[in-house]
């Protein structure tokens, strides 16, 4: 017990590494461990419910691009901005969700995540009004966009604080990829709203019934808000912060305070690599999969089909991620590795897709089906072992404070991705392109980046020392 009493503190010691002095914050109030509570995977299920909804709120539009801008009168301008109000709030007001989660807990912060997306989808039922309508939706998203800031910073806080070493991963993975389920039943949106009518990319409107698109779209964003007020429902009624007993050794650790942990990771050189070789990737990623009907449309792949593309793509990802996240759990230390294999696979896929795109390589609607899918699900299987590896590298700051950082770099590459966009709005093929650049650059950075798996080391150790 002594021997792993040493091992943790001499650990310990260097991941604070010259900020002694900072005030720190016990996780628990009590440090006791014990067995892991049930209440566990009804925490996870709401956690990963509210990032479901929260991703379906802010992609919904995507898949029904063109009955979108039918139904409320709307340019492709416009959607732009409309959209991409949610990825400026959430940029903006990324602390709020890392304050929210890291020192208010997991209670309060979903409190104030389920009511806000409360209000974004009542923002869609008021009116179809054009006018109004535009502005009600704009503020609808930029208030989603705060909702946005809880759910990214959320995963890896409640795995950390309700899941023991063995299934820490894993839980990460669910809420992680249940954003990816968001994005898969948004794509599921034609199956609800019709499309009009269109000559090439032209909606034709004097030959579309719009009173249908637009009942239609009224049952759509009615059966949105429903899902809202259950889901706030259930988490007003029950939904505990923490268990009695922490799972592990750094469940209830003292971590860095709030200003302590922002100055750690920014001056933390490793941290703005893995968002070098993630965040700013995935931020293209998925603003590309959103504007994927587009890319497509030239190639004569209809609205209802490309949504049906990208979500057997997003349901691949999320069974591959957690089968993934348990292999991860198996073999620990090995995140570095098995994320360099993954990204050379994407840069071959995405490779693939483009080349067939501007007809370098042989198209056909099959192989489109293949390569969208099997990029969508290596990419979102990446994702929960590069935010648990950006855990291992800052701790001892908090989960939610990484996740949140994190998140703040995929909001800053979504954002970029459709600003460019709007500079090149008449030729989609550069989107391609981006995205094998962006996967190519992050492989030497992973090649050289210098693993640190502090979380675990501790863990083992308190582990092998309680046995």
């Amino acid at each position: 017990m002594q021997e792993s009493e040493k091992v943790i503190n001499e650990t310990r010691k260097d991941a604070y590494d010259g900020y002694e002095s900072e005030p720190l914050l016990p996780a628990f109030r009590e440090a006791t461990t014990g067995p892991t509570s049930k209440t566990r995977w009804y925490v996870l299920s709401m956690v990963s419910m509210a990032t479901i909804v929260n991703n379906f709120l802010w992609s919904s539009w995507g898949s029904i691009s063109q009955s979108t801008q039918l139904a409320y009168g709307w340019s492709e301008e416009t959607l732009f901005w409309v959209t991409n109000v949610g990825n400026i709030t959430g940029f903006i007001f990324a602390l709020l969700g890392v304050y929210l989660v890291d020192i208010k807990g997991v209670r309060t912060s979903m409190l104030v995540c389920n009511g806000a997306m409360f209000l974004t989808a009542a923002t869609r039922v008021i009116t179809m009004q054009h006018a109004w309508a535009t502005v009600l939706l704009a503020i609808g998203q930029g208030i989603n966009g705060l909702a946005t800031t809880v759910t990214m910073s959320m995963p890896a806080a409640v795995s950390n604080t309700w899941f023991g070493l063995s299934e820490r991963t894993t839980a990460t993975a669910v809420p992680v990829l249940s954003a990816a389920m968001g994005g898969a039943a948004a794509l599921l949106g034609p199956l609800t709203v019709d499309m009009p009518q269109m000559n090439n990319s032209i909606i034709m409107a004097n030959q579309t019934d719009l009173a249908g698109i637009q009942q239609q779209m009224r049952h759509f964003n009615y059966e949105t808000c429903g899902v809202t007020v259950l889901l706030l429902f259930c988490s007003v009624v029950y939904l505990p912060s923490k268990p009695e007993k922490a799972p592990s050794r750094t469940a209830h650790s003292e971590r860095f305070g709030f200003t302590a942990g922002i100055r750690h990771i920014f001056k933390n050189p490793s941290m703005w690599l893995i968002a070098a070789m993630f965040a700013l990737p995935i931020g293209f990623f998925g603003n590309w999969l959103s504007f994927l009907d587009v890319i497509l449309n030239p190639f004569g792949i209809a609205q209802a089909e490309v949504g049906w593309i990208s979500f057997y793509g997003s349901i691949c990802g999320v069974a591959g991620g957690i089968l993934l996240g348990r292999f991860a759990d198996m073999y620990k230390k090995k995140m570095k590795w098995i994320l360099i294999v993954l990204n050379i696979i994407v840069i071959a896929d995405f490779g693939w897709f483009s080349c067939m795109c501007v007809n370098l390589l042989p198209y056909s609607k099959a192989a489109i089906y293949v390569s969208v899918i099997a990029g969508a699900a290596i990419v979102g299987a990446a994702g929960p072992l590069y935010l648990e590896l950006g855990c291992e590298t800052a701790y001892p700051v908090g989960e939610g404070m990484v996740a949140g950082f994190l998140g703040m770099v995929i909001n800053f590459g979504s954002a970029v991705f459709l600003f460019v966009d709007q500079a090149y709005a008449q030729d989609t093929g550069w989107t391609n392109w981006a995205l094998v650049g962006v996967y190519t650059a992050a492989v030497p950075i992973l090649i050289l980046f210098r693993e640190k798996y502090t979380r675990v080391d501790i863990d083992i150790e308190a582990t092998d020392g309680d046995g």
